[in-house]
């Protein structure tokens, strides 16, 4: 996509807000880096000196390139092409060499440099090391596989013990038409058989049992994968459980079956789990944030859809928590979707995050309360909320005193003082 100019600031005011910039850019946990018009580096912050082992005196000056493997040179080109054409490169996963010669992955976004003439005059590039959850999606896609094969070899063996048991059916049968004498025997069989089924009982029993088990474990990594995001973002704590319940609810309200609803509160839980890859000063930034910072959240949809695609769910999670910030008239993101190409689960987890997020407190507003969330909703019934959910919502709270727990709010907000550093900065 095209990245929009900035030009550069000649003001106070503008003077103030690079150096806050600087800062920002200085102390982010993402390596930074920028590069001129000739893939030469001419800045690279403390991140970047920790990721890739070199100091930036080290660095600036060289042409990027000496860190790149030597069979992805070309898409490194094709990149930089890119970028001074004016196109902005987000989230793409890539390799590079550190200093002690090892190879990292690095999730990276690349985005053109402009003056004030809207000309391109360099590149910058966000980069952090992703090796560990690459390796994560390489060793569950190989659990996944070894899975399978267990599976198909159970199945293969289920087969070979159905046809046996049937041949033994049929022996049976031609026995008894043989010999009646030998009903004795096969009162004998008939007594194992009713044992077998008892055995199968049992096992059927501890598999019910096991398979109750993993679904605990299931809820219990989701809520592990929920605290994660709580942690990084201490004033919204307790947002994706209060948004899956409330999602979870709806779809109760609108007739849909339990194994629906228990889909929508897993995405419910895990709707903003793309924010881990936002920097904490700014999810936790008291006062306005900057168009760029906003562009930067508007990322954590789509960062959540990639964490999730790879990993088989019953349910679709992915697609509601890549959609729940669309709206019915395509005016949401990230796809501007309209409303016959948004799924009923992302339109419903976008109703439930409204209305718990403009209910709850934020560190740059006081709590509005649920009468100003129900009518912002109703308000945008039909152009921005899906008609059918909306009722479903104002149905629930109106007329059946569904609440939204407050007491994480306010549990987060009096342990914010030892979640924030001393001089106050996240």
């Amino acid at each position: 996509m095209k990245a929009s100019p900035t030009p550069p600031p000649t003001s106070p005011s503008g003077i103030e807000a690079t150096e806050r910039l600087a800062a920002i850019v200085a102390g982010s946990e993402d390596a930074i880096i920028s590069k001129d018009l000739n893939n030469v580096i001419t800045s690279w912050n403390r991140s970047a000196e920790k990721l890739f082992g070199y100091k930036a005196e080290e660095v600036i000056g060289k042409s990027i390139d000496f860190l790149v493997p030597p069979e992805r040179l070309d898409e490194e080109a094709l990149i930089f092409k890119r970028t001074l054409e004016g196109d902005w490169i987000g989230n793409y996963e890539s390799e590079r060499i550190s200093k002690n010669n090892q190879r990292i992955t690095i999730s990276t976004t690349v985005s053109p440099i402009f003056d004030a003439d809207s000309k391109v005059i360099g590149s910058s590039r966000i980069a952090r090391d992703v090796s560990l959850q690459k390796k994560a999606r390489d060793d569950l896609v190989i659990a996944n596989k070894e899975l399978l094969f267990q599976n198909e070899e159970k199945a293969k063996r289920a087969a070979e013990l159905l046809i046996a048991n049937q041949e033994k059916a049929k022996r049976v049968d031609e026995l008894v038409i043989a010999n009646k004498e030998l009903l004795f025997q096969n009162e004998e069989k008939a007594k194992r058989a009713a044992e077998l089924l008892i055995a199968n009982q049992e096992k059927a029993k501890l598999e019910a049992v096991n398979n109750e088990k993993l679904r605990v474990s299931l809820m219990e990594t989701i809520g592990i994968a929920r605290q994660v995001v709580e942690l990084r973002d201490p004033y919204t704590a307790g947002h994706e459980q209060h948004v899956g319940d409330l999602a979870k609810a709806i779809a109760a309200e609108m007739g849909f079956d339990d194994n629906y609803q228990e889909g929508l509160i897993i995405a419910g839980y895990l709707h903003d789990i793309g924010k881990i890859i936002i920097p904490a000063e700014i999810l936790c930034k008291p006062g306005k944030i900057t168009p760029d910072e906003y562009n930067l959240i508007k990322g954590h949809v789509q960062a959540g859809y990639e964490l999730l695609k790879a990993i088989t769910f019953p349910w679709d999670i992915s697609i509601a928590v890549l959609e729940h910030h669309e709206r019915m008239n395509g005016s949401g993101y990230p796809n501007a979707l309209n409303a016959d190409q948004i799924s009923m689960e992302g339109r419903i987890l976008a109703v439930a995050d409204v209305v718990e997020a403009m209910s709850a407190y934020r560190p740059y507003r006081p709590a509005l309360g649920i009468d100003v969330a129900l009518a912002e909703i109703e308000r945008g019934r039909g152009d921005l909320y899906d008609e059918a959910v909306v009722d479903a919502c104002l149905k629930i709270f109106r007329e059946k005193n569904y609440k939204i727990a407050t007491d994480n709010h306010w549990r987060i907000k009096d342990r914010l003082p030892f979640l924030i550093a001393p001089n106050g900065s996240d």
